[in-house]
């Protein structure tokens, strides 16, 4: 029995010192696996992550090339477009500069018509020769400005009336008009006739002169006596007085505010007429002028200057001679229908 209970101790001993060495040997089976499993899962994640990479890259890649290809793409429409907008922009710029020489000769155009219409103006209504002349100037320097073909013909029509323009002889408006203001200055300070005291002498000299008759013949007839002194009271009687129309307004030649107011009015009908270059009228007025002057007025040595004045006056040709710019109108006129 003991022996038995010796056995028994001594098996257990045994398997008491040989359970560690088991129990070492599984622990590190297990903590390999576990590295293995660990090593195979940092391999599988790293493979993973790998892939992963390698296929983001590659879609990246792919991405970027897609966009490179796109922006290459829009490049080349953009530069078309560009090309486009440029076509546009040249067509345009070619619209706007054939508008603009269009707008520049309508300019040009309207301001040829005014200026030679009020030359034409100057001339037709006022035969005012300078102001023709200075408006066809600024129309030749107009047309200067512009090397428009079209404007060659009106160019050589505006220098060939200024030229004749320039030729015509000058009429001094404002002298004239002073030496007419002179005029009528100094015959507003002359004396007028004394008609009573003319007539009462002239009737008086009558009287003695046919007394002196009578007187002659006293003695030959009673008959021819009575007839003397009835003609002498009749001659008292009747004035005769030039009925002439020019002179109707003034049958009270006494009255001096009407002679002159009529020759206040010759006067200005003279002035009239010399800014309308009217001969006709302006010899007519002047002369009525000299008539009155010589016939109202005593006659001193200042109312005989004033005479040779008016005469002077009466003389001078204030008529212009065909004076216009037909060639000037004509082409403008052709240049208007070319419109």
């Amino acid at each position: 029995m003991t022996d038995n209970n010796q056995l028994t101790n001594s098996e257990q001993n045994n398997h008491g010192e040989s359970a560690p060495v088991s129990n070492g040997k599984s622990g590190g089976v297990f903590f390999a696996i576990i590295a293995t499993v660990i090593s195979l899962s940092v391999a599988g994640l790293c493979a993973y992550l790998y892939y992963t990479g390698v296929t983001e890259r590659d879609s990246l890649v792919q991405q970027l090339n897609t966009l490179s290809k796109k922006v290459e793409l829009d490049k080349t429409q953009i530069n078309n477009e560009l090309q486009v907008i440029d076509k546009h922009i040249d067509g345009l710029e070619s619209q706007v500069h054939g508008m603009s020489m269009v707008s520049n000769h309508n300019l040009i155009l309207v301001q040829l018509n005014q200026l030679i219409g009020m030359a034409n103006q100057s001339l037709v209504v006022y035969n005012d020769v300078r102001s023709a002349l200075k408006l066809l100037n600024y129309v030749a320097g107009l047309l200067q400005t512009s090397l428009n073909g079209e404007y060659a013909e009106i160019k050589a029509a505006v220098a060939a009336d200024i030229n004749r323009l320039g030729s015509v002889q000058d009429i001094d408006t404002n002298l004239l008009v002073a030496k007419l203001n002179t005029l009528g200055g100094q015959i507003n300070s002359l004396p007028l006739i004394d008609y009573d005291k003319t007539t009462s002498a002239n009737l008086q000299e009558s009287y003695v002169r046919e007394s002196a008759v009578t007187s002659a013949a006293a003695d030959s007839s009673l008959w021819y006596k009575f007839w003397a002194n009835l003609k002498h009271a009749l001659r008292s009687i009747v004035v005769v007085s030039n009925t002439n129309y020019a002179k109707q307004v003034q049958l009270l030649p006494n009255k001096e505010i009407i002679i002159q107011q009529n020759i206040k009015l010759y006067l200005l009908n003279a002035k009239i007429a010399l800014l309308q270059h009217d001969q006709v009228s302006w010899k007519f007025n002047l002369q009525n002028v000299k008539a009155d002057l010589t016939t109202y007025f005593s006659q001193t040595s200042i109312t005989r200057a004033l005479v040779i004045n008016l005469d002077e006056l009466i003389n001078v040709n204030i008529t212009l001679n065909a004076i216009n710019i037909d060639a000037t109108l004509k082409a403008l006129n052709k240049l208007n229908k070319l419109q």
